[in-house]
């Protein structure tokens, strides 16, 4: 690909995505030089960290996949700006007149199937009123046992959602105990340094306590990959991922350096299965 065609692509991407990056001059040269003769990769870039749906207006499920990304290539490699405003919106009116369409050829589909619904319910009603009324009261019963089912299912639900809640205050003072261990003991350490006449050797004892607390390690992280199939990942270190949350996104590669975007699906923090310790168990999906 050119360099001229990439630069355009560049910032006809940013121009939909992100237009107050383009305020920066330098911003178009350094990914050219950065990217010189990696324009898939750029490209991949741009789409994972800004057509989410997670954060993004403008999120669309057709941008960003690899045929996508090999389309725009050729596109622009052949001088056709495929990206531009003008192309987009030729896009959009495109698919809101069909979207319309397939509306109205819905509606008189129903329109239709309304109609015949009623000339046979009515058929039935003149022929076998006996009948209908005996169905009549059996399916009330149903509806009254299915609400009934309903009702206790999310009462249930509101029950299990309790006991969740709790679970995770309780997980969250869980963590908060070695810092508060740790303020009381420094507490407890002052006061003996400013009364020198106390006992060295509590003062010493202190220092390990601290020591102990400052290198013991209470949770563990365990990683899920939901509906992902792949290389092993590169993934952050284990600080950070003590500090992610749900909605979260992460800009990753594989052992090949092929870019990924995983976004945080679910956390669950088990406080069962290992004694003195908590599992943090995150599960990621993978970013169209």
């Amino acid at each position: 690909m050119k360099r001229e065609d990439f630069e355009l692509l560049l910032k006809d991407l940013y121009e939909h995505f992100n237009p107050s990056k383009l305020k920066d001059v330098n911003l178009i040269p350094m990914l050219l030089a950065k990217h010189k003769d990696r324009e898939f990769e750029a490209i991949t870039h741009i789409f994972i960290m800004y057509n989410s749906k997670y954060n993004s207006a403008n999120y669309n499920p057709d941008f960003g996949s690899e045929q996508h990304i090999r389309f725009l290539i050729e596109r622009y490699s052949n001088k056709e700006r495929a990206f531009s405003k003008e192309a987009l919106k030729e896009i959009a009116d495109k698919q809101r007149w069909k979207a319309q369409g397939e509306q109205q050829e819905e509606q008189l589909k129903t329109s239709a199937e309304k109609e015949k619904y009623i000339n046979e319910v009515s058929e039935e009603v003149k022929t076998t009123v006996k009948e209908q009324v005996g169905k009549y009261f059996e399916t009330k019963k149903a509806e009254i046992d299915k609400m009934l089912n309903e009702l206790l299912l999310r009462k249930s639900e509101d029950i299990a959602k309790f006991f969740e809640e709790k679970k995770k205050e309780i997980q969250k003072n869980v963590e908060s105990i070695p810092e508060v261990v740790s303020q009381i003991i420094e507490g407890e350490k002052q006061q003996l340094i400013k009364n020198p006449e106390q006992n060295e050797q509590s003062l010493e004892l202190i220092n390990k306590i601290q020591e102990i607390l400052k290198n013991n390690d209470l949770i563990e992280i365990k990683i899920n990959l939901f509906e992902f199939e792949g290389k092993d990942l590169v993934l952050p270190n284990k600080e950070v991922m003590k500090q992610v949350s749900i909605g979260e996104r992460l800009v990753v590669c594989d052992s090949d350096r092929k870019i990924y975007g995983l976004g945080v699906k679910d956390i669950v923090y088990d406080t069962i299965s290992e004694k003195d310790k908590c599992i943090k168990e995150i599960t990621f999906e993978k970013l169209n």
